[in-house]
């Protein structure tokens, strides 16, 4: 590679409505996800079929004290982008993925799904490198339904136990009672 390149996209994503093809659309342009955004030595700079695009963090967001960061600061979005962005995916998780799963566990065609309709509702996600912004958001949401799940369960789970012994309790005095 020459000097200052960014690697060549590994995924070409045509976005096209159902029943048309990307050859329907002959000036259409991919978007184009890059497998590494970070510069080669040398002086070319980016062009615009080579963005510059923002490498994801080491660690976990929102993981600050275990070599995470914050997600807000390292995607250096504004108030309202944040609001935005946070909103949809919450939307489109809690829609359509099972949030008993984990990131990891879930279908890829569905997490594919979302990341493009993304794409689509916020062309500035291009910004970032293999839209690791979006990952990140859907991994949180996913985590956040998980533990309010978990907490629901538990907290029902201790309702029935409680009824449970009250009706035993109840049995035990009919039974005192009867005797």
């Amino acid at each position: 590679m020459g000097p200052h390149q960014y690697c060549e996209p590994i995924v070409n994503v045509h976005i096209v409505t159902s029943g048309s093809s990307p050859r329907d659309f002959p000036n259409h342009r991919p978007y184009r996800f890059f497998s590494n955004s970070v510069y080669h030595s040398g002086s070319t700079s980016p062009s615009p079929d080579h963005p510059r695009t923002i490498p994801k963090p080491r660690g976990e967001p929102y993981r600050r004290g275990r070599g995470g960061y914050n997600l807000d600061e390292a995607a250096n979005w504004t108030v309202e982008q944040s609001k935005e962005i946070k909103k949809y995916i919450k939307h489109v998780v809690e829609a359509d993925l099972d949030c008993t799963l984990s990131f990891t566990k879930q279908p890829s065609n569905s997490i594919d799904s979302i990341r493009e309709a993304a794409l689509l509702k916020f062309p500035w996600l291009l910004s970032y490198t293999d839209l690791w912004v979006v990952n990140d958001l859907i991994r949180c949401r996913l985590q956040l339904r998980q533990a309010a799940l978990k907490k629901r369960e538990n907290t029902l789970l201790a309702a029935e136990t409680r009824a449970r012994a009250s009706r035993k309790a109840a049995l035990v005095a009919a039974a005192a009672n009867l005797e």
